[in-house]
């Protein structure tokens, strides 16, 4: 699942951690974008802690892309939150281009990188989430985070004569197969969209697929990326139901066949955004579980 929380806060204007946790208490993956720590507009509370504490059966990666000073005991941060009922192995954090636009709100943006011990092996996760005035350059930067990772590989590689630095449980190598979740904050059929997905973004191992078109190929192309979208996730008329696909999982194409589902939790009114559901099989059969 990927999830913009709006910091908590509601439909109804209303800061409540719980109805988010409600939503992904069930969910085996999530990413979280604005999550905030100490700030008055939240409550001046950790949400991560309030957040984590209410799902003890998952782990957990932080990464706040802001960080500033509070008071000598608080820092006041905001970004995105990974929650996995699987072990993390490995946790990277990386920082998105940013500009300083005089007339918009320029927000530092970052890409949370780890290794889940899956059901079907080790994944690649990244949690991102990207703003419309940097969105170029930054989906780019995230391309080449995609694509570089394997050639870096594992955090500690290599060899060396102090033995200490690979004594103990760590990755050995980075997997192949990977979901990127996020508020992109792009649309179906934008050169940055299509930069993800075309066969030109790598080898057929490093290509990405959209889940909700794997899921819903039947829906037309001509609405696609418009306010009319089935997918929509941020609703310029919440009854309506209608708005603009901005959150999205994109898989690996090795992965692509496990998808069973892609759903938009519409009726939801945690957030200014919607939630995005996608059910990965186990096995790429239908056989297989969740």
């Amino acid at each position: 699942m990927t999830f913009n929380i709006h910091s908590a806060i509601g439909r109804d204007e209303k800061v409540n951690v719980d109805r988010i946790v409600e939503v992904i208490r069930e969910v085996d993956i999530v990413a979280l974008q604005e999550v905030d720590n100490f700030w008055q507009r939240s409550g001046n509370v950790s949400q991560v802690d309030l957040i984590t504490a209410a799902l003890p059966k998952h782990f957990h990666a932080w990464h706040p892309v802001i960080d500033l000073w509070k008071t000598p005991t608080t820092r006041r941060q905001y970004g995105n939150l990974l929650l996995s009922r699987f072990p993390i192995s490995s946790i990277k954090r990386h920082a998105l281009p940013k500009s300083a636009p005089p007339d918009e709100l320029g927000l530092q943006c970052g890409v949370l990188e780890a290794i889940v011990a899956g059901p079907f092996g080790d994944l690649r996760v990244f949690a991102t989430h990207v703003v419309s005035t940097d969105s170029v350059k930054q989906i780019c930067r995230l391309l080449d985070i995609y694509r570089s990772s394997q050639e870096e590989g594992a955090p500690i590689s290599g060899s060396h004569y102090d033995e200490t630095w690979f004594e103990e449980d760590q990755p050995t190598k980075i997997p192949a197969s990977a979901i990127i979740l996020g508020d992109l904050n792009i649309r179906p059929g934008s050169d940055e969209y299509r930069s993800l997905t075309s066969a030109s973004a790598g080898t057929e191992g490093e290509r990405l697929v959209d889940a909700w078109s794997i899921c819903n190929q039947a829906s037309s192309p001509s609405v696609e990326g418009t306010e009319n979208d089935p997918g929509a996730t941020y609703y310029v008329d919440f009854a309506a139901k209608t708005g603009e696909r901005l959150d999205l999982c994109f898989l690996s194409a090795d992965i692509a066949d496990r998808v069973e589902s892609a759903q938009v939790l519409a009726d939801c009114e945690a957030s200014d955004h919607q939630p995005l559901k996608v059910i990965i099989r186990s096995e790429p059969s239908h056989e297989g579980g969740k």
